[in-house]
């Protein structure tokens, strides 16, 4: 039986809690880019549509069409966040908080999508 083929698994998760841990320490806040994927996340979770005017006064890179506002990224890796903000946000209504009016939460939902997307 050949050892080196089992012991990919074992690197594997080692990697991915390297990478794992390292991006939860160094997490780079945001800027216009992350920005403009955290509104187009808010807006496909919270009002079913990719453009972003609601929070256009959020990040500079937008792209307009028709009078809607939309990021100027493509779609993909936005989407990936959406399940994380759709969990996050739901348990929050639940729960009665506030997702877009809590500092904090705003924050910490930010963080949780970077991390978990």
């Amino acid at each position: 039986m050949n050892t080196e083929c089992n012991r990919f698994p074992e690197i594997e998760k080692y990697l991915f809690i390297i990478i794992f841990l390292s991006l939860s320490f160094f997490y780079h806040g945001a800027g216009w880019n992350s920005e403009a994927r955290m509104a187009q996340i808010y807006s496909v979770v919270e009002e079913g549509t990719l453009e972003i005017t609601r929070f256009a006064d959020q990040t500079r890179d937008i792209a307009v069409k028709d009078g809607r506002i939309f990021p100027n990224k493509s779609p993909g890796s936005s989407l990936i966040g959406v399940p994380v903000y759709f969990v996050l946000y739901h348990l929050q209504k639940m729960a009665g908080l506030s997702p877009q009016s809590d500092p904090f939460i705003i924050l910490t939902d930010a963080y949780m999508i970077k991390i978990f997307s």
